[in-house]
């Protein structure tokens, strides 16, 4: 599914998938007859986009009409992402959930989606996935995988672009920040080819691997 709308409307589409998803047979493990949903999420606690997406989550759970009981895992990797890093999630999770089963997951954003897509079947066998925040998608990525589904995050960067020419119809350069995460990869990759079809004498420089301080210099010095 395609949801160009903000990151806080997407709750309920979600929750919409999720309860679709749980009427899959279920051989959950955790006490009661409660839904059990684990929240995977990319980020870490504070940051305000993952806060917004949990809280969307939350509140539109606590309306419905079945108790859900939902359980959390931060993934943090804006602060660390190397194949270390995941490796030592996939060790944990295997430990920590070895013996329960899961009516669903959510997951939220790049990173959660692209680790639930390579150990989901190792470390959440039979358990339905629904993502959200998915960058550059294909639906190559869920070929074959039955139990995937979820909300792809669309940018408007030919919009941007076309606005921008409105405005100046002589840009020469567009200047983009890009941290070298899933999402920043992704989002690159369709800046570069929505500036080679849209106009091509537009040169697209890309500000990255640089330091907060180092940006605010280098975005400071830019030409009119």
């Amino acid at each position: 599914m395609l949801n160009n709308s903000p990151k806080r409307l997407y709750p309920r589409l979600l929750i919409f998938l999720l309860l679709s998803a749980l009427i899959l047979p279920s051989t959950s493990a955790l006490a009661g007859d409660d839904y059990h949903v684990l929240i995977l999420h990319s980020y870490h606690k504070g940051l305000g986009w993952t806060d917004s997406m949990n809280n969307g989550i939350e509140e539109t759970f606590a309306g419905g009409p079945q108790r859900v009981i939902l359980h959390y895992e931060y993934m943090d990797t804006k602060r660390v992402f190397d194949t270390t890093h995941l490796q030592n999630l996939v060790t944990l999770f295997q430990h920590k959930y070895q013996k329960s089963q899961f009516d669903a997951i959510i997951s939220t954003d790049d990173h959660a989606f692209q680790f639930l897509l390579k150990n989901s079947s190792t470390v959440f066998p039979e358990t339905p996935v629904v993502f959200c925040g998915v960058n550059g998608f294909s639906p190559d990525l869920i070929a074959g995988k039955t139990m995937f589904t979820g909300v792809v995050e669309a940018l408007s960067i030919q919009e941007t672009l076309e606005a921008a020419y409105i405005i100046d119809p002589d840009i020469e350069r567009v200047y983009a920040v890009v941290d070298d995460t899933v999402t920043g990869r992704n989002n690159k990759k369709q800046l570069q080819k929505a500036v080679e079809e849209f106009h091509k004498k537009t040169e697209a420089i890309y500000l990255e691997g640089k330091t907060i301080e180092e940006m605010v210099d280098i975005t400071s010095s830019l030409p009119e």
